[in-house]
């Protein structure tokens, strides 16, 4: 099913949703049990705790939900890791030619003995645009290394599932 038919299941009124495991463990005792739905918006549903306040469940990538076309069970993942393409890779080594040519050094040298910002803002304005993720996070994308070895944490692709959720409908 689409996150789409979730919304609108979650808005019928009908739906309630019991948390079933929260980052591969059981849930706080505030969050279990079959919990009615509060408020449903474009970027997430609200459910009503046994404490009379409301947790958000925030949707913001379709990839990474996965709602059961029987419509009794709701995963959300985090995003994944892949590694570099191509174009990330020949970007990334056109900025680091850049700065290691010798005025860039030099600069970053006397930047470190100053404000820092060395060649910040020319990396900053070189990686503008398309690319912006590879300098900071940007619309759910960014680098991340793992060991040596850099990687794209991706909402287009799926990590590991980090809540479960059991669905009824009243």
């Amino acid at each position: 099913m689409t996150l789409a038919q979730l919304k609108r299941d979650a808005a019928s009124g009908k739906m309630q949703a019991e948390l079933i495991e929260r980052y591969g463990k059981e849930p706080a005792e505030r969050l279990a049990g079959y919990r009615p739905i509060a408020k449903v918006n474009s970027v997430g549903i609200y459910f009503l705790n046994k404490d009379g306040k409301t947790s958000a469940l925030d949707l913001p990538y379709a990839s990474l939900v996965e709602y059961s076309a029987d419509r009794t069970s709701l995963v959300i993942y985090e995003a994944g890791l892949r590694d570099l393409n191509e174009a990330e890779l020949a970007k990334i080594a056109a900025w680091e030619k850049i700065a290691n040519e010798p005025k860039n050094v030099e600069r970053d040298r006397v930047a470190a003995l100053s404000d820092g910002a060395g060649t910040y803002y020319m990396q900053k304005d070189f990686f503008a645009g398309e690319f912006e993720y590879l300098f900071h996070a940007k619309n759910g994308k960014s680098i991340v290394w793992q060991g040596d070895k850099r990687m794209v944490r991706d909402p287009a692709v799926k990590g590991d599932a980090i809540l479960k959720y059991r669905i009824k409908f009243e």
